[in-house]
């Protein structure tokens, strides 16, 4: 599907993108890199391309956090171990 028709790109294009990002993505940043270096034109597509990076950065914070006390808890349990 197009999220853009000024500077034409796709949900996959977006998808593509943010799968090749380390850190938290910004709207402008991934506008600029699927638009080929463009800046918004009409602004029609903002509300849709925010809502995909909203919910990447927020299955990245999650899947982070949940990496995060999975390690505290394989902690926990090595410590109950060694204290038998």
């Amino acid at each position: 599907m197009y999220i853009c028709l000024c500077n034409p790109f796709s949900d996959t294009d977006v998808h593509e993108h943010l799968q090749t990002l380390e850190g938290p993505a910004r709207v402008q940043d991934v506008y600029r890199t699927c638009s080929g270096g463009e800046d918004f034109n009409c602004g029609t597509c903002a509300c849709i391309l925010k809502k995909m990076v909203d919910t990447h950065n927020n299955t990245r914070t999650i899947t982070r956090l949940t990496q995060n006390m999975t390690r505290g808890l394989d902690a926990c349990e090595t410590a109950d171990t060694e204290n038998l």
